[in-house]
């Protein structure tokens, strides 16, 4: 087999080794004759030359990279394929409105700074192998969805109004350097081995963000919470934070059943954080919260802090949680802190208390393996 294997690719390579070389002869010999002046002896040379020409350009071609035919154009009055074949790319030209169920196995492109809308009720279906790419304006209207299987890469604005969907199944990747926005009633879900990487903006304004299986989302940008948006991840899906995640006084972020949070940048929650059936959260980050948000770690949940926690608001661990803190654990003035039903707070980095108020069941509760920062900090665990 690979004797074999190495025959086809000379026979496909001798083409391009062969003919130009035999061009090159066919050019000493021209260069080489010489003309006696004779009309037979001129159009000898002539045609000699001009095969020469020839070969020179079939030369040319053979080496050429191949380049892959430009996107058929479609304006607002021309129909888009109801399939896409794997072949095939094209390219919404803007005021284009696409109204019925849409597969797509080769590639469809909108063009910058121009618009598309994707008509009630109407889907859009990228398999594996294929990709959707909007750049300009893309508005879902009600009852719209996108169902993603292959790639989406938005580098322009996708609008959803309520209640469209973006589905992202299997192990489908989608990659947002512009802006998604979705509206209240919308919401986007990620199932399987799914990927969301997002640079741009993120808005769930009263929407949904549901993270099931094993899907991941990484953010490197912004995503923004507005009214009671929800962020719920739960499976094995993981989320990383790497950008700047803005969770409001109404907002909740919720992980449960052996889903985790990573967090690797500044994270100033105002919201609501709840981490329960053995979930995880990493914390490798300044995390400052705010006096209304309030954080729940429950039923075997984890939170794991290499860096520094300041609690200004309500921390409750209860039904054997635990919280290891390698960092520092700081509670700030009028925050509060309560701790039981076999629930722990392990303290191996510094703790301090400055006049919070902590609530712990029983002595088991607490237990430090390195620094209780300030006298009025023992005497308060102390007290417990």
């Amino acid at each position: 087999m690979p004797l074999l294997g190495l025959m086809l690719r000379t026979l496909l390579l001798a083409p391009r080794i062969v003919i130009p070389f035999w061009c090159l002869g066919l050019c000493l010999l021209t260069l080489g004759s010489r003309s006696v002046g004779g009309v037979t002896k001129w159009s000898v040379n002539g045609a000699r030359r001009n095969l020469v020409l020839s070969c020179l350009v079939l030369s040319a071609a053979l080496y050429a990279p191949q380049v892959r035919a430009a996107c058929t154009a479609l304006n607002a009055s021309d129909h888009l394929p109801q399939t896409i074949a794997t072949d095939q790319c094209f390219e919404l030209q803007g005021g284009n409105v696409l109204t019925g169920h849409y597969q797509v196995a080769g590639q469809l492109f909108l063009k910058a700074g121009r618009s598309a809308t994707l008509a009630p009720g109407s889907t859009i279906t990228v398999v594996p192998g294929g990709l959707l790419e909007p750049r300009g304006q893309l508005e879902l209207k009600p009852n719209a969805q996108i169902v993603v299987q292959g790639k989406l890469n938005n580098s322009g604005l996708m609008y959803f109004n309520s209640p469209s969907v973006l589905q992202a199944q299997d192990h489908a990747t989608m990659r947002n350097i512009g802006r998604l926005v979705f509206t209240p009633g919308a919401y986007v879900r990620l199932a399987g081995h799914s990927t969301l990487s997002t640079s741009g903006i993120l808005t769930l304004n009263n929407a949904l963000l549901t993270v099931t299986d094993a899907a991941a989302v990484t953010n490197q940008g912004t995503i923004q919470t507005e009214q009671q948006a929800l962020l719920n991840f739960q499976g094995k899906s993981t989320f990383t934070n790497r950008g700047r995640l803005e969770l409001n006084p109404y907002a909740t972020l919720a992980f449960k059943e052996h889903s985790q949070f990573t967090n690797k940048n500044t994270f100033t929650p105002r919201g609501t954080i709840t981490i329960s059936a053995t979930a995880l959260w990493h914390n490798d980050a300044l995390v400052k919260q705010a006096p209304e948000s309030k954080l729940t770690v429950s039923d075997h949940a984890q939170i794991r802090s290499e860096h520094t926690i300041e609690l200004s608001g309500t921390l409750t661990l209860s039904q054997s949680a635990r919280f290891l803190n390698q960092g520092t654990l700081a509670l700030k003035p009028n925050a509060r802190l309560t701790a039981r039903d076999y629930a722990v707070i392990i303290n191996d980095g510094t703790f301090r208390n400055d006049d919070a108020q902590m609530q712990l069941e029983q002595a088991g509760n607490f237990v430090n393996q390195n620094i209780v920062s300030g006298q009025q900090s023992r005497e308060r665990i102390k007290a417990q």
